[in-house]
């Protein structure tokens, strides 16, 4: 129903993919004979090897091409209404925010690098992990302090801390010729925190578990994992805390308040003591205001 010009690259090859999976599993009917039974056959099948996530996902993607055929007059399921199957996604593994003292012990443990350097400016910036990984030389002006963060649609110009400019300078005055400020593909880059696939030994048989930077320096520094997203989750909290200028916020962590507070924000048990702390103190404020008129 989209063709590539329409979609990021990326999403355009995400729903590729599903649908080549969905036309493994119902690739005997004809789309417009679907119906709510086989669809039902069709998640009990997958189950089986794919997460909640993932088969919503692709039921999605079949909702949207049935809605195509009915707004061309293919007559798809004619007098039949499709009941749609809701699949819940389930998290894989809870989402660890670290502490800032947590996120200072486990880039101590790296080694110094382009991986290091990399999640430092994250854990500075908040943004997407993609953002920096895909960050071209051209992109970064030393002089004016300013950084263009290009990811999922949120193409912005901000400025950037002395920090940060200083640990993009010795790449950006050394990237000649290459594609990102970073001496390394784009693809390494944005996978620096990945836990990655297993590789299998062609002499020995072994398997060798390849894990990412910031997986192992967690590991070193006895810290509980978290990803890059993770990183991001941090700042963001900090940055509602510290009670910033909200357009501030939302132009330089690329995402709405609404996301923010609904996705991002953690809250903690000792937030929650000093919400009612607070709420005490301004109920005991506003009595002592009520008596003191009472008196005159």
């Amino acid at each position: 129903t989209h063709g590539p010009d329409e979609l990021n690259p990326r999403t355009f090859v995400g729903k590729k993919g599903r649908a080549k999976k969905l036309v493994r599993g119902l690739g005997h009917l004809r789309l417009r004979d679907v119906t709510s039974d086989e669809l039902r056959t069709y998640v009990a099948s997958r189950r089986k090897k794919a997460s909640g996530g993932t088969i919503g996902n692709e039921i999605k993607v079949l909702k949207s091409a049935w809605r195509w055929g009915q707004e061309e007059g293919r007559q798809f399921t004619a007098g039949l209404e499709i009941k749609w199957p809701r699949v819940l996604a389930t998290p894989v593994r809870e989402k660890v925010t670290p502490t800032r003292e947590q996120v200072q012990r486990v880039l101590a443990a790296m080694e110094p690098g382009w991986a290091r350097d990399i999640l430092t400016c994250q854990s500075i910036l908040g943004c997407r992990i993609r953002a920096l990984g895909r960050l071209p030389a051209g992109d970064v002006d030393l002089r004016h302090g300013t950084v263009r963060l290009k990811c999922k649609g949120h193409d912005r110009t901000i400025r950037v801390p002395v920090e940060v400019l200083d640990i993009l300078r010795p790449h950006v005055e050394s990237s000649t010729g290459q594609d990102t400020v970073w001496p390394v593909s784009e693809t390494t880059a944005c996978r620096v925190g990945d836990e990655q696939p297993a590789r299998v030994s062609r002499l020995t048989g072994a398997v060798r578990p390849r894990s990412g930077p910031l997986v192992l320096a967690c590991e070193a520094a006895k810290v509980p994992r978290f990803t890059t997203h993770g990183l991001r989750r941090l700042v963001s909290n900090e940055w509602i805390a510290a009670g910033v200028n909200i357009a501030a916020y939302v132009r330089v962590l690329g995402h709405s308040p609404e996301e923010a507070l609904k996705a991002y924000a953690a809250v903690t048990p000792e937030d929650e003591d000093s919400a009612f702390a607070k709420a005490r103190s301004l109920q005991t404020a506003e009595n002592v205001v009520v008596l003191a008129g009472r008196r005159s």
